[in-house]
């Protein structure tokens, strides 16, 4: 096996597949990046026994020579070392050549060499990348807007299995991923043609690094099959198991009727909880809102430290006198995932989850668990 590459093409699809490989692991090979040149081009594959991305870079990209000087063949090398290497050495070029069983010899027209020992590519574990399954088409920003809009709420903890995942799911009309953490939920619906009927759970985490990884690519291709979903963009294709088991049923829990409701202005809103959010490190970061008509309090109190509170300036409440406290890293959370001006927020009373919606997007909604004070 033999090349000489454009370094910064080699680059990006290193680090792309690099992403996968776990730091350590019961089984080494996994640790490695696998090499395959073909007649198509370098193939990169990188993986941690749940997920691998593959990385294709093609002999030319518009019209400019990428790879000369080749011969075909498959090999592993250490994800961390080739890592390292590509991104120290200099020039236009990278000259990657087989000397002899066992070991790489990479140089640049610079006089820069090193020697990297590989090893077989048959001891890399199978993976499919086939593109089977119900397949939806997305736009690029579509699929980045919903991924991060959601996953930020699955649960970053030791717990259900399921609730590290991004529930995504196709009514018939409608895609809708959902995360939830037991006491918060965010949830995103996309309309869309895709006809067929599934819900899957995907490990949260893998679709965050899918979604970092496009780049204005116009269009994401999804492959959804029993165990399996697959993701294609531009050169690269992302494959994951799925989780198993059945997603919390949350159909029911949103409220259909608000008898509390704050409309204010997200800067404004974010900013008042931030100035008393000193005061929350002792009570689990628990904010307070009083609300009346003419007047919004957000407060926060320390038996250690003392209180503070800021009265909003830009607000519409329609109802009774009202309070609820919250953490308030949830609330900040979902505000920011909603990225707009104005959000609005509805309860229905004491103690029962709340809503965090903008009024001129009906397709996203966060409910929020409310928190005991005394």
């Amino acid at each position: 096996m033999k090349f000489t590459i454009k370094r910064n093409e080699f680059l990006k699809a290193v680090l792309a597949a690099s992403r996968f490989v776990p730091t350590s692991s019961t089984n080494p090979i996994l640790l490695d990046l696998a090499f395959v040149l073909n007649e198509s081009g370098l193939y990169i594959y990188g993986g941690n026994g749940d997920v691998y991305l593959e990385s294709h870079i093609p002999f030319i990209i518009n019209d400019e020579e990428i790879i000369r000087d080749y011969k075909e063949g498959s090999i592993l090398v250490n994800s961390k070392i080739i890592n390292e290497i590509v991104k120290t050495i200099d020039g236009d070029e990278i000259i990657f050549d087989i000397v002899e069983d066992g070991l790489a010899k990479l140089e640049n027209d610079n006089n820069t060499k090193y020697s990297l020992n590989v090893t077989r590519f048959e001891e890399y574990p199978d993976c499919n990348f086939e593109e089977n399954g119900t397949r939806i088409v997305l736009k690029a920003k579509e699929f980045q807007d919903a991924v991060n809009g959601v996953a930020f709420a699955a649960s970053q903890k030791n717990t259900r299995v399921q609730l590290k995942a991004v529930n995504f799911e196709s009514n018939g009309t409608n895609l809708i991923f959902t995360a939830t953490d037991g006491s918060r939920l965010a949830k995103k619906e996309i309309p869309n043609d895709c006809q067929s009927v599934f819900s899957i759970n995907i490990d949260a985490k893998t679709l965050l690094e899918a979604s970092r990884l496009i780049e204005n690519e116009e269009d994401v291709e999804i492959y959804v099959s029993d165990k399996k979903v697959l993701f294609k963009y531009a050169r690269t294709k992302i494959i994951t198991n799925l989780i198993g088991g059945d997603y919390p049923s949350v159909k029911n829990i949103i409220p259909k009727v608000y008898y509390y409701v704050l409309e204010v202005n997200a800067n404004d809103f974010l900013n008042a909880i931030n100035s008393v959010a000193m005061f929350t490190l002792d009570r689990e970061n628990i904010v307070k809102v009083t609300m009346v008509e003419g007047n919004v309090v957000v407060s926060s109190k320390s038996q250690l430290s003392g209180s503070g509170e800021k009265v909003l300036s830009l607000f519409r409440y329609t109802g009774e006198r009202f309070e609820i406290s919250f953490n308030y890293h949830y609330v900040v959370d979902a505000i920011k995932a909603l990225g707009s001006q104005d959000v609005t927020l509805s309860f229905t009373g004491e103690m029962k989850p709340f809503t965090i919606t903008d009024k001129n997007n009906p397709t996203a909604v966060h409910l929020i668990t409310p928190v005991r004070t005394y």
